[in-house]
């Protein structure tokens, strides 16, 4: 190939004649799970991080939410109990926002809350585990004045340690919906917000899953 010939095919691809180069590809394989506007995938570069795709309609919902992860970057809050979010790709699929994923500690994708509500087979110890890692992610949402526009179990990963603990997560319907959000930054009127939302929470779950121990 000559020169000339080359500088003409790297003009050709600066153009996207030949499409996305750096564009990824979904598989089947990597699929984790979806909600009601977007799909969930393990990134097929990073086995760290998963990438949510819309399947559905606008996504409004998580375009609010980037823009309340930015709001959480500037306070320099604790990624503890959150994965960290790290932008957007294109994909094959269209454009994804890359998260951390959240994992047990042999690697495998972690299961949501709503897997152990279904279990009927929980050990005390697992049940007294989940439940000391519950008042631990209720404390953490006070302490970093964290919201959720519905605390939903669906949205909870409950990651399994090497010591038979519980790591619990947030993921998804991240925001704070109040018309003047004054909790974000004064830390008694973000308690009484969590407070509130977590009472609602328990008590939903005790009605939808009143087999389980765990509430």
């Amino acid at each position: 190939m000559t020169l000339n010939s080359r500088l003409l095919l790297h003009q050709r691809v600066e153009k996207g004649e030949f499409g996305n180069i750096n564009m990824l590809k979904m598989n089947d394989q990597d699929y984790i799970g979806k909600g009601i506007h977007r799909k969930c995938y393990v990134h097929p570069e990073d086995k760290r991080k998963c990438i949510k795709v819309v399947y559905f309609d606008h996504d409004k919902e998580g375009l609010r939410e980037e823009a309340y992860y930015r709001h959480l970057e500037k306070r320099s809050i604790s990624w503890e109990m959150i994965p960290k979010f790290y932008g957007e790709v294109d994909t094959d699929l269209g454009k994804g926002a890359v998260f951390d994923l959240v994992c047990d500690h042999d690697g495998t994708p972690a299961k949501n809350l709503l897997h152990f509500l279904n279990l009927d087979d929980l050990s005390n110890r697992d049940i007294a585990a989940l439940q000391a890692a519950l008042s631990r992610l209720k404390d953490y949402m006070i302490k970093q004045r964290v919201f959720t526009r519905e605390i939903d179990p669906r949205n909870i990963p409950c990651s399994v340690l090497g010591s038979g603990e519980f790591h619990l997560y947030l993921v998804d319907n991240l925001d704070n919906t109040d018309a003047i959000p004054v909790a974000n930054y004064i830390p008694l009127l973000a308690r009484k917000k969590v407070e509130r939302k977590w009472k609602r929470f328990v008590h939903k779950m005790r009605t939808q899953f009143p087999q389980s121990k765990l509430f």
